[in-house]
């Protein structure tokens, strides 16, 4: 009853009911057609989920792309978990997101940009009343409910004081530079790497009063943490926000206003003393914390530790045995002593159970033949809503009684795929030369015919940790994409698509995480891929096309420059030139990543550089290369790969998006990508041409840079005969032969 009288309220007050379509049935018997462009962003992504405390409902935000306003709208949406109602939109704006239930599930706050700077709101879900909580300068980064209801903890950007962006703005003095922390891209007035500068303050508001009051003794909050009884917060704090390896744990009691260090991480120079504590949450009785603990001595394949806090006898308890857990699980504790988290191995993300006593992990839901995640539960831990998708099956929402005896789906927000054809797609595994077991994901071409080679693209993915997962979207991180490459629309052309798991892939266990050579055994994983597709007749050894981004780029670079078996290659986001990169990078960086990775720095190993900088090695390629990068983030790198390409006489082209990171933010540049990529691999490798009209002054604008390089080719081949070929070329170790 309450149900149907929050339902009219919110009706009244919104005014949209959004009906599931029952049509599936009927278009899944008809004839099913091709995926278009416009299909990859007509998705429908959950980018939250949240049960309310007593299992009756959910609520989630749905993201969509507008195109012809260029962003992304988010939209809240309450339901049923019976099944038997309709998703009710919420609120009347689309900038509205991160909807938490309050503790008697009566309200709920979210954040919204509605009124220009992201604040907290909440609306009664019994008489439609919407109110604006607060009034930060700086917006609201996130926040929590108290569980009594009583105050919403929330965080928010400093405002920057005395940073450098506002001191070399001033212009009334010379600005003081820190090689430890600065990088070049503040110089270049770089937005999003300002941002980088600023620490995140936590407030706790008392509702009713509307008081705030700051949490002083910490300089950045990482992340935070309510106390079942209200009295206490769990803080992950770091000295400063640039500072990602140094953080500890600490606790701020309401009552006293004061900071209690729980556990501090250590510090030092080199990451190989550094110790940090992230990740806490309490345990139902408040007496204990669960917190992840990393030794920073493996970099990036440092595997964070599940460990148990006695906050009565301070004293830490490391439970977790070699699991490989991501450094945001999503941990719930629930009421009997179990920790459930989520969790990916072998690319599969499922649910699973840690004993907070013996560190014992068994799976609850571990499917491989699909990706479940965002999991929330009842307050009583007896029903779970999550998120269901696959490769075949874009994401919607379901829900079970715990622990998984039956489960049904609530939603049909993608309903209309079911009358599109997809690729299929197939797990593939194989050895690499040292005999290690290599994973990959082949999405193959329509109407594929077994024993038929195929124009074959590999993506190389960023990272490198990123794993390839069984999300309907596979390159992505949850419901954001990571790099928009059209993997479908290939297979659609009659290529096929592979996405190799090569070493320093996460989910794979601590000797795979860590490679031996950054560079040397993830390009023998791929290599051998593709000799394995070859092999097997899946792949044309004529026709092999190259992809990748962030980390996967540079690696990409380096595989296209030491194995010259590529026709053409597109590559995002990525450095090219490891010297001028590290000249580029802040000092603290350099000494932590940079000379660990690469024996040393430029000054000390100049040759290791070289040889892990392609720009160096592109000495005769002639692979027609794509490079995109956002105008606010490593475009600098992107130039120096172009100059090198130009100089090498390489076919190129470099495009640079305006207002745009190392990820995109615009679903009009992801789609102008995603057919620049398509056109890219369809001419260059299969000389195909799209009659569209408007693309006719690309396709002579790349004929041109035919003739353009091959003249420089021919200048570089004079000089190098004039020389008497005395410069040595790039070691060739492919055995993948054209």
């Amino acid at each position: 009853m309450l149900f149907v009288n929050t339902q009219r309220a919110i009706s009244v007050f919104c005014g949209i009911v959004f009906a599931i379509n029952l049509s599936s049935v009927a278009a899944s018997a008809q004839k099913k057609r091709l995926l278009q462009v416009d299909d990859i962003f007509a998705v429908k992504q959950i980018v939250d989920l949240q049960m309310s405390p007593p299992g009756d409902e959910i609520i989630y935000v749905l993201q969509e792309a507008n195109l012809k306003e260029n962003r992304f709208v988010k939209t809240i949406w309450r339901l049923p978990t019976t099944g038997e109602g309709q998703p009710v939109r919420l609120t009347d704006s689309d900038k509205d997101y991160s909807p938490r239930w309050s503790p008697v599930g009566k309200a709920i706050a979210f954040l919204s940009s509605r009124s220009g700077l992201v604040q907290i709101w909440t609306l009664d879900l019994t008489t439609g009343t919407l109110e604006k909580l607060t009034d930060s300068p700086t917006g609201v980064l996130s926040f929590k409910w108290s569980p009594n209801g009583q105050y919403v903890a929330y965080t928010s950007q400093e405002d920057g004081t005395g940073t450098f962006a506002k001191d070399i703005r001033n212009g009334e003095r010379g600005v003081v530079i820190d090689k430890q922390t600065f990088v070049v891209y503040r110089l270049l007035r770089n937005e999003r790497f300002y941002d980088l500068e600023k620490n995140v303050h936590l407030t706790i508001l008392k509702l009713g009063l509307h008081e705030t009051r700051q949490v002083s003794g910490t300089q950045h909050v990482q992340d935070f943490a309510w106390s079942p009884d209200s009295g206490a917060l769990a803080l992950t704090t770091r000295p400063a926000r640039a500072d990602y390896w140094n953080s500890d744990i600490v606790t701020y009691s309401l009552k006293n206003q004061q900071i209690d260090i729980s556990l501090r991480g250590e510090r030092g120079e080199t990451l190989d003393e550094v110790t940090n504590y992230f990740s806490p949450l309490w345990s139902p009785d408040g007496t204990r914390l669960t917190v992840l603990y990393r030794q920073a001595k493996n970099r990036w394949a440092s595997i964070p530790q599940v460990g148990v806090y006695s906050l009565q006898q301070r004293k830490l308890q490391l439970i977790s045995k070699g699991i490989e857990v991501t450094p945001e699980p999503n941990f719930y504790w629930s009421n009997d002593d179990n920790i459930y988290f989520e969790h990916t191995i072998n690319g599969d993300r499922g649910l699973f159970a840690l004993s907070s006593s013996n560190g014992s992990v068994k799976p609850i839901i571990n499917n491989t033949e699909a990706c479940e995640d965002e999991f929330s539960f009842s307050k009583d831990s007896k029903r779970v809503a999550y998120v269901y998708q696959s490769h075949q099956q874009p994401p919607e929402i379901y829900v079970s009684d715990f622990p998984f005896k039956t489960k049904s789906r609530l939603t049909s927000l993608n309903v209309s795929f079911e009358g599109i054809q997809l690729p299929d797609t197939e797990r593939l595994r194989w050895k690499a030369p040292d005999g290690v077991q290599v994973e990959g994901t082949l999405f193959k071409p329509t109407n594929y015919t077994t024993g038929k080679a195929y124009p074959l693209l590999v993506l190389v993915h960023g990272g490198p940790n990123i794993p390839i997962e069984n999300r309907f979207e596979p390159y992505s991180l949850g419901a954001s994409w990571i790099w928009p490459y059209p993997f479908r629309l290939f297979a659609n052309r009659g290529y096929a698509v592979f996405l190799p798991d090569y070493r320093g892939t996460a989910s794979y266990g601590q000797a795979f995480l860590a490679p031996r050579d950054l560079m040397k055994d993830p390009s023998d994983d791929i290599i051998s891929g593709i000799e394995y597709l070859v092999k097997n007749r899946v792949a044309d050894r004529n026709m092999i096309g190259l992809l990748g981004q962030s980390h996967g780029a540079w690696l990409g670079a380096c595989i296209m420059a030491y194995h010259r078996i590529f026709t053409a290659a597109s590559f995002a986001e990525g450095g090219g030139n490891m010297i001028t990169n590290y000249a580029q990078m802040s000092g603290s960086l350099n000494l932590k990543i940079h000379d660990y990775y690469n024996n040393g720095s430029p000054y000390e190993n100049p040759q290791r550089y070289i040889e892990l900088s392609p720009v160096f090695n592109l000495r005769n390629l002639n692979t027609a290369t794509l490079l995109e990068y956002g105008e606010q983030s490593l475009a600098v790198q992107g130039l120096e790969m172009l100059t090198a390409l130009w100089r090498q006489g390489v076919p190129h082209e470099m495009i640079i998006y305006p207002k745009t990171g190392h990820n995109f933010s615009s679903p009009m540049f992801m789609q102008e990508s995603a057919i620049r990529n398509l056109d890219w691999f369809d001419y260059w490798m299969l000389g195909r041409r799209d009659s569209d009209p408007s693309k006719q002054d690309q396709y002579a604008r790349w004929e041109a840079m035919k003739v353009k390089m091959n003249k420089m080719r021919l200048r570089n081949s004079s000089r190098q005969a004039a020389q008497s070929g005395n410069q040595p070329r790039p070691k060739q170790v492919s055995t993948v032969t054209r």
